[in-house]
């Protein structure tokens, strides 16, 4: 991995995004990694099926923490229908995280969370 990609996943996860736990949420999700024992708590506030704020409690691996702090950065302003395989691609790439990598699921958790969230 070029160190542009691992200085990127570093500062995300020592200066996580919008990791905070929103009180006027409207959708909450908490999802479970039984592999590794990563943990997020994601908080979405939807209004006319767009999201217009994020937050994100958890515990975990440098991969998880930065992925879900990447996408709390996306999510802002988008609509809920918005919140699939696109971005979770455009997620996976920025990561630099192939799809048959073991970190995969440390990676895709907080997307998970957050489609949890929404459903």
């Amino acid at each position: 991995m070029p160190s542009l990609y691992k200085e990127h996943i570093i500062d995300h996860y020592r200066n996580p995004r919008n990791f905070k736990t929103l009180s006027n949420f409207t959708h909450k999700a908490k999802l479970f990694n039984t592999s590794c024992g990563d943990e997020i708590v994601a908080f979405l506030r939807i209004e006319k099926e767009k999201v217009t704020n994020v937050g994100f409690k958890g515990s975990g691996c440098a991969i998880s923490i930065a992925a879900m702090s990447i996408l709390s950065e996306k999510l802002i302003g988008l609509d809920i229908e918005e919140i699939g395989d696109k971005l979770l691609n455009q997620l996976l790439e920025e990561l630099n995280i192939a799809p048959d990598s073991p970190r995969i699921k440390c990676a895709m958790l907080g997307h998970e969370a957050t489609a949890k969230a929404i459903k």
